[in-house]
């Protein structure tokens, strides 16, 4: 059973399954990030915490790290004094981290969920740690925002603890990754990706099976808030 505090809540920053396929570009990417939207949301629900969905309706900003920014300062006028943000595109994300980031942050230290590219798919922040504007100018959605955020977190004075790195599905590579790394997934959203990968290219991967091999290619490349509170 989680450990749940009204302390803490969730911030879900996700855009919506449209607009994530348009940001994405391969075949079957809305009905992808539909999967996962759902997902990611029943896992935040697992966890038992208040959660907000900030998603295109109703973020503020000009860039990535303005919209998140004004998304959190939103989440801490609520009065709760820890924030632990994630997106939707990382399918090995589960409730378990959502607890782990959370029982860090009860201890005093904010938390980061690297991923594979070295970017961050959890951020779990203090009130006292969060300054807006020195936050907001971090190198987000590149390959310096996980030493980036640890640096922050020394600079303003806060420790931080690590989550296991996972991986974030930003290109047919990521899936691919996940396709090969035999994550424990639901099935069909296992079978999605696979179907993913079928569609985009020409080429033949080949994934055991428990009944027989099974054929896939391989990639040529790598507002006002909407308050859910439970």
């Amino acid at each position: 059973m989680p450990t749940t505090s009204t302390e803490t809540a969730i911030l879900l920053f996700a855009f919506s399954p449209a607009k994530e396929a348009r940001n994405k570009g391969f075949k079957k990417a809305w009905l992808l990030f539909k999967k996962m939207n759902e997902r990611t949301l029943a896992e935040v629900k697992r966890s038992g915490f208040p959660y907000f969905h900030f998603d295109e309706t109703n973020q503020e900003g000009g860039s990535f790290g303005e919209r998140l920014s004004n998304a959190i300062q939103v989440v801490f006028q609520q009065g709760f004094k820890n924030v632990i943000a994630v997106g939707n595109d990382c399918p090995q994300l589960k409730s378990f981290h959502i607890n782990q980031a959370a029982a860090f942050l009860a201890k005093g230290k904010n938390t980061l969920g690297p991923s594979n590219d070295d970017g961050l798919n959890l951020l779990g922040i203090k009130n006292e740690a969060f300054d807006k504007k020195a936050f907001q100018r971090l190198p987000w959605k590149t390959q310096d925002l996980f030493f980036a955020t640890q640096a922050y977190f020394q600079r303003v004075g806060h420790d931080c603890a690590l989550l296991e790195t996972m991986i974030d599905v930003d290109s047919l590579a990521d899936i691919k990754a996940i396709v090969d790394s035999f994550t424990m997934l639901p099935q069909k959203l296992l079978e999605l990706f696979k179907t993913v990968l079928f569609k985009e290219n020409n080429l033949w991967y080949i994934l055991p099976s428990a009944h027989k091999d099974i054929f896939f290619p391989i990639p040529l490349n790598k507002g006002s808030p909407r308050f859910a509170i439970n």
